[in-house]
C-alpha cells in the first residue's frame, strides 16, 4: 500500500542525518527511483518538510528537526518506552530484530537529545550470570497464540516429583530472568517453570480455553505465594567484608549505634586494610521466613553472626549439623 510506503520513506529519512540518494531509498523501499521522487512530491505537498538537491552528492532529505506524530505519544511517553524495553527479553522470543526496528521509529518521533535515553538505559532480567538455555519459549509462544493443548513432563520445586502433564497453554510469563508457562483451566491456572518442563509436546486448539488477565493471575498468584511464608526479623553482627552480599540478598538496616563506614578509614583518607573490613556492623535483616535465612546467611561464611532469634540459631545450628554429618 502506498501510504504504508510513504511511512516508511519517513522512517528511513528520519534516521539519516543528510541527504539519501533516491536509488538507495528505492532499494530499501523495493520500488523504482521515480517512485521515490514521485512519493517525496507527494509528502511535500502534504506539508511534510521534505526536499532534493541535485549534484553528485545531492539526493532527498527531510527537515532535521521534524518529528512525525504518527504514534500520538508524547515525548515523555515515547522516552518510557525506550527506557524499559527489554532487548534480552524479545531475543529469548525471536523478536528482537522487530523490536531494535520498533524502537527506532519510536525514538525518531522525539527529540534527538532526549533519545539518547534509549542508547543510555538497558535493562537485563539475566544479570551478570544467565540460567540455562535451550528453553522451550518459541515453542511455547506458539501454543499460547493459538490456546493449544500441551503435554509435558514436569519436576516439581518442592518434591523433585516428575509427573506427566496434559493442560491448556493460556500464557508466557517472564519473572525476573524465569519463565514460566501459565496454563489450565478457568477455575485452576497453574505456572509452570520452563527449566522444569521437559519433553513438551504441541497438539490442537483447545476451542474451550478460557480468557485471563495474566497480568492479575500473576498478582494473585504472587500474593498466594508470599502469604505462605511468616515474615522473620532478625539481628545480625556482619563483618564489613560482607555487607555488599548481605544487602544484594535480603533487605537490611543498619541499627543505631552500628559502625559507620566513614568511621573505619584511617586519617589522610586511606582504608585500615583487614581491621577496616573486619569491623563489625550490627544489622537487622528481614527474612520471608526461618528456611528463607538458613538459605542465604550460609553463603556469607563466618563473616555473620546471629544475635537474634533463637529460632533462627537453633535452625541454623541444625543445619551445620545435617552438613558435618553429610560429609564425614
Amino acid at each position: 500500500m502506498r501510504a504504508d510506503r510513504l511511512l516508511r520513506l519517513l522512517w528511513l529519512l528520519r534516521g539519516r542525518s543528510g541527504t539519501v540518494p533516491a536509488r538507495e531509498l528505492a532499494t530499501a523501499l523495493e520500488v523504482s527511483a521515480r517512485t521515490v521522487l514521485r512519493d517525496v512530491e507527494a509528502l511535500s505537498a502534504a506539508g511534510v518538510p521534505v526536499y532534493t538537491e541535485r549534484g553528485r552528492h545531492g539526493g532527498i532529505m527531510l527537515l532535521a528537526d521534524y518529528r512525525p506524530d504518527v504514534l500520538g505519544l508524547s515525548d515523555d511517553e515515547a522516552l518510557a518506552l525506550t527506557a524499559v524495553v527489554s532487548t534480552p527479553s524479545a531475543g529469548a522470543l525471536g523478536l528482537e530484530a522487530l523490536l531494535q526496528s520498533a524502537m527506532g521509529k519510536i525514538r525518531r518521533t522525539v527529540d534527538r537529545d532526549a533519545a539518547l535515553v534509549g542508547s543510555r538505559i538497558l535493562i537485563d532480567p539475566a544479570g551478570w550470570l544467565s540460567k540455562s538455555t535451550g528453553l522451550p519459549i518459541i515453542d511455547v509462544l506458539d501454543a499460547v497464540q493459538g490456546l493449544r493443548r500441551v503435554c509435558f513432563r514436569y519436576s516439581s520445586g518442592r518434591s523433585g516429583r516428575i509427573s506427566d502433564v496434559s493442560t491448556t497453554a493460556l500464557g508466557l510469563l517472564c519473572a525476573a530472568s524465569d519463565w514460566y508457562l501459565v496454563a489450565g483451566a478457568a477455575e485452576c491456572i497453574r505456572f509452570y517453570r520452563l527449566d522444569r518442563l521437559e519433553c513438551l509436546r504441541v497438539g490442537e486448539v483447545d476451542a474451550d480455553a478460557p480468557q485471563i488477565d495474566l497480568a492479575e493471575e500473576w498478582a494473585r498468584a504472587r500474593r498466594g505465594f508470599q502469604e505462605r511464608f511468616s515474615p522473620m526479623t532478625a539481628t545480625l553482627e556482619v563483618e564489613r567484608c560482607a555487607l555488599g552480599v548481605l544487602r544484594g540478598l535480603v533487605a537490611v538496616e543498619e541499627m543505631e549505634g552500628a559502625v559507620e563506614a566513614d568511621e573505619l578509614v584511617m586519617e589522610g583518607g586511606e582504608p585500615e586494610g583487614s581491621e577496616s573490613l573486619s569491623a563489625v556492623v550490627r544489622m537487622r535483616a528481614l527474612f520471608a521466613d526461618v528456611s528463607h535465612a538458613t538459605e542465604v546467611l550460609p553463603r556469607l561464611s563466618a563473616h555473620v553472626r546471629v544475635l537474634d532469634p533463637p529460632e533462627l540459631k537453633r535452625a541454623l545450628h541444625d543445619l551445620a549439623e545435617q552438613v558435618l554429618a553429610a560429609v564425614q
